[in-house]
């Protein structure tokens, strides 16, 4: 988990280092929890296919590469999902507090890298 904090405006990105593993990157106001619902607000990596999942729950998916750049973005409470520059996905669901980056490795050599909170 980061120290820095995504506010009520504020980005979470990352690049995909690899393709294959499975790991989830995302926003989360509580503890360092390593099961996939800890994170509120998470990518989900694995297989060449990025979901979005909120507290563990599915809600749409897209392709994507090595070397493609995910964003997590709230915009006054609401929460967008881009992927190398292009939102895919706005949540249904607002957050009205501050999350840090959380990432949950489940596969060895799993990777992401460039990561950011602005």
């Amino acid at each position: 988990m980061s120290e820095q904090q995504v506010a009520s405006n504020g980005t979470l990105e990352f690049t995909a280092a690899e393709a294959g593993s499975l790991r989830f990157v995302g926003l989360s106001s509580g503890g360092a929890g390593t099961a996939a619902g800890d994170i509120a607000f998470a990518i989900r990596l694995q297989g060449g296919v990025a979901e979005v999942r909120e507290a563990g729950s599915y809600r749409t998916e897209i392709g994507f590469g090595a070397g493609d750049v995910f964003g997590i973005s709230v915009e006054g409470g609401v929460v967008r999902y881009s992927k190398n520059g292009s939102v895919f996905y706005t949540s249904a669901t607002r957050t009205g507090h501050a999350g840090h980056a959380h990432v949950v490795m489940f596969n060895n050599g799993a990777a992401v890298d460039g990561v950011s909170v602005r």
